[in-house]
């Protein structure tokens, strides 16, 4: 869930410039010309990305300015991020997600648009999107039966309630997760939950300061030695909603 005043915190930072530079002219009025533009403007480079955004229409996420490239507010207090993050986000997990039979977990489901792309990325991925708020369960549900139904039916698509910070226990590992809202640390339950090679994407950071999304790979199980068990790479400053606990 993207707030867009992070876009200014890049700028002043001048990190990931090009989506900064090239974000904002990536709107269009339609899903193709969107994607279109993002890919034009360098943000989509990938086929498997490109053909999993164009495959699912934004339309069905977002009520109001589904293709305009800017964050959208969906209720509940939440937003869904702007469409050069998702490019960013699937393009950074890709080589995790198109793993044969890969399991992946979208944290902060939110409209449901993510999970969606992530499922059309890999035929044979079952992704499981989870969010603490009910009701942007039932309104994700909801976006996904216009047109992916067959996602939720066959079972390779599962969205329920749940905690983000605790991920899905008794569970096998996870070949990605992505988060959708900053957390003030790792979370050390989904670091236990990936897989060996697996990867993590995470925005890091106080509310209201400078947040930092983060990739965690994991390298081996030890998860008594930190530096040996995971690689942690810094990609970009970012702003996102908090990860909210269930108390």
């Amino acid at each position: 869930m993207y707030i867009s005043s992070g876009l200014f915190i890049v700028v002043l930072l001048g990190l990931f410039s090009v989506v900064v530079t090239m974000a904002w002219r990536s709107s269009s009025n339609s899903n193709s010309g969107l994607i279109e533009q993002l890919k034009r403007n360098d943000i989509i480079k990938s086929t498997v990305v490109e053909q999993a955004m164009l495959l699912t229409d934004r339309a069905n996420y977002v009520y109001n300015h589904p293709y305009l490239d800017a964050p959208q507010l969906i209720g509940y207090d939440a937003t869904i991020s702007a469409p050069h993050m998702h490019a960013y986000c699937l393009t950074v997990l890709q080589d995790v997600i198109t793993i044969p039979n890969a399991k992946i977990l979208d944290i902060g489901v939110g409209s449901g648009y993510l999970a969606v792309c992530m499922t059309k990325m890999n035929p044979s991925a079952k992704v499981y999107g989870i969010d603490i708020v009910p009701g942007l369960v039932q309104y994700a549900l909801k976006n996904v039966m216009k047109q992916d139904a067959d996602l939720l039916n066959s079972g390779r698509l599962v969205i329920r309630e749940g905690d983000g910070w605790l991920g899905i226990e008794g569970e096998d590992k996870f070949n990605a997760i992505h988060v959708g809202a900053a957390a003030e640390s790792l979370p050390r339950p989904l670091l236990k939950q990936l897989a060996l090679g697996g990867k993590l994407v995470i925005p890091v950071g106080q509310q209201g300061e400078i947040q930092t999304l983060i990739e965690v790979r994991k390298l081996s199980d030890d998860d008594d030695d930190f530096n040996k068990a995971y690689q942690v790479k810094s990609l970009l400053s970012v702003q996102y909603v908090p990860l909210v606990k269930d108390n």
